[in-house]
């Protein structure tokens, strides 16, 4: 099934496999991404023959690697109302959503790329995959993600990578925790169906509420916390960050 050129969805032995299929932007998230993202969600939340989803990345360069800085180039007031979409579309969606959701990643991981796989129930990527916060550097917080899955990593680790945007690896990223298990190269979508097959045997009420269970601290406080996280993306260093971004320099960020 189709939902527009950015993204496929295909959906067979109650397991839905949505492609977010830009590899020549290396999967970059745009408008009619998020779009078409949201109606892949939909189709998952409403169908009950859907005991559980992948999620993937279009070729073996890049499961995603963020934001398309052309979703940017309209100004920072534009870029403000994207990037809140954004929080609402995939990590609000992914974390609500009825069924678990797996990440099958290859290549690079980067930004959303990276926030987006913390949160997701289980995720699987490929021995040279790439992952990479590089939201300070645009003036943002690197927080949804990190929100989710910060009882589960290595907090000193990924503190380093998420305060500097160091790059890291697949194996570097299963050391603290990111994700579930590391994969031969090209194996990694084959290793998350073979466990959303799993998965869509066992009982859908129970596998549903245990979801809900293991995220039960998140239900009251991730409004409030998606909130907060507005903050930065109103802030003069996101402004300043995009302008640096699209001029090539370094930001001078004021801390307002």
């Amino acid at each position: 099934m189709g939902l527009g050129a950015e993204v496929l969805l295909e959906v067979m032995d109650g397991v839905a496999v949505i492609t977010i299929n830009r590899p020549e932007k290396l999967n970059a998230i745009n408008d009619a991404t998020l779009s078409a993202l949201q109606a892949a969600f939909d189709r998952v939340q409403e169908d009950h023959s859907i005991r559980a989803a992948v999620i993937t990345g279009s070729g073996s360069r890049a499961f995603t690697v963020g934001v398309d800085i052309d979703a940017m180039k309209d100004g920072p007031h534009a870029a403000r109302a994207f990037v809140v979409r954004e929080l609402t579309m995939l990590y609000d969606r992914a974390v609500r959503l009825r069924v678990p959701i797996i990440a099958a990643i290859e290549g690079y991981a980067y930004a959303t790329g990276s926030e987006f796989t913390m949160c997701c129930d289980l995720a699987y990527a490929a021995e040279s995959a790439k992952f990479c916060f590089p939201d300070l550097s645009l003036g943002l917080a690197v927080a949804c993600g990190v929100w989710h899955a910060s009882e589960k990593l290595n907090r000193m680790r990924v503190s380093e990578w998420m305060l500097t945007g160091a790059t890291f690896t697949a194996n570097q990223a299963y050391e603290v925790g990111l994700l579930t298990r590391v994969v031969p190269d090209g194996k990694a979508l084959e290793a998350a169906l073979e466990t959303a097959r799993t998965i869509a045997t066992k009982a859908p009420v129970g596998v549903e509420i245990s979801k809900k269970a293991l995220s039960r601290r998140y239900a009251d406080d991730w409004m409030a916390f998606l909130e907060l996280q507005q903050v930065t993306i109103y802030s003069q260093d996101f402004a300043e960050g995009l302008r640096a971004f699209g001029e090539k320099r370094s930001p001078q960020f004021q801390g307002g």
